[in-house]
């Protein structure tokens, strides 16, 4: 009989917006402007099928690639913010 040998990786609590993969960001922009495109021709072709469910879906790809944007531009202004604040106690 022969032995399997598994490695498992156990998964780690990591805080909110700790790191941002920029991969990740840049394919939901994309995914939401070939889907405001696919929107765009279902409004000019009047095709509500297509319209609708290809502007929720960019209107949310995109919000969503804002607010991790700007979550870590605060984040990262929040962090120096407070380096200066330590430096002006010390």
């Amino acid at each position: 009989m022969s032995k399997i040998k598994i490695n498992h990786f156990a998964s780690k609590t990591v805080g909110l917006n700790q790191t941002v993969d920029w991969e990740t960001v840049l394919t939901e922009v994309f995914i939401g402007i070939f889907l405001a495109a696919f929107a765009y021709m279902g409004y000019v072709g009047n095709i509500l099928l297509l319209l609708i469910p290809c502007s929720i879906g960019a209107a949310l790809c995109i919000f969503a690639s804002m607010q991790t944007i700007y979550l870590v531009v605060k984040e990262n202004i929040d962090k120096s913010r407070e380096k200066k604040h330590n430096k002006a106690k010390h």
